[in-house]
């Protein structure tokens, strides 16, 4: 007994934080939509909350939904565009949710319509979350949304994710080659030959069993070893 009476106040002291975390994400999400209401037009207004409404009934987050019709105002958006916008956007988060299962976390579901958004299909949605059972999938979506949107073609990006999963890659080591292959893009190497070297490199380590989680990718290849692309300068003669 007089352990339990102990531990009480411990507890009591977390369900207290847990409440005002409640509290104040409820008060942030109320100030949102007043902060939406008096930036659109009555209709556009009613359009949009039709779309949060339903969108709660089915379970879909409301918030990135908010957000972005938020946004929209900060760029003076027509209000029939804004209002078809996000029930574009809320389509997407169900088809995400679906995918993802009813367990997924707002976060996950979010980052789901971001590579729906991207051309990512369905089944690639599906099958990320298969290869992830009973943990998030947020990182591996934002790496392939990431990877799409640099140019990597959506099916190569979805099977490099895929392959890296299967071989028990941790979310540190497929953000460690998403940075890698930006790195790599950036010093002027094609985003598919980047993308190809480093999962090469990260297969790899993870077939040897060295995975630490980050892994451990090749260098980035200097002048002449881009595929042939470039040719090795000659040496100067002295």
């Amino acid at each position: 007994m007089q352990h339990f009476i102990l531990r009480a106040p411990g507890i009591a002291a977390l369900a207290l934080v847990a409440l005002a975390t409640t509290v104040e994400a409820q008060a942030g999400s109320a100030a949102a939509h007043r902060r939406l209401q008096q930036s659109l037009d009555a209709q556009t207004y009613r359009a949009v909350a039709a779309v949060f409404e339903k969108a709660r009934e089915r379970g879909v987050p409301v918030e990135p939904l908010v957000n972005r019709a938020l946004q929209a105002t900060l760029h003076r958006t027509p209000g029939p565009q804004i209002s078809a916008a996000i029930s574009t956007l809320a389509d997407r988060l169900g088809v995400a949710k679906a995918a993802l299962g009813p367990g997924s976390s707002d976060a996950e579901i979010s980052a789901g319509a971001d590579a729906l958004a991207r051309g990512v299909p369905r089944e690639t949605l599906v099958q990320i979350r298969t290869l992830s059972p009973g943990r998030p999938v947020t990182v591996p979506l934002g790496v392939l949304t990431e990877l799409v949107a640099r140019d990597v073609t959506v099916g190569r990006a979805s099977q490099m994710v895929v392959a890296l999963l299967r071989n028990g890659a941790t979310p540190a080591q497929l953000v460690s080659l998403s940075d890698d292959v930006k790195h790599d893009i950036d010093a002027g190497i094609a985003a598919g030959a980047a993308l190809d070297i480093r999962t090469r490199g990260a297969l790899g380590t993870l077939e040897q069993g060295l995975g630490d989680g980050r892994a451990v990718l090749p260098a980035t290849p200097g002048p002449g070893e881009r595929g042939g692309n470039e040719p090795r300068k000659a040496p100067r003669k002295p």
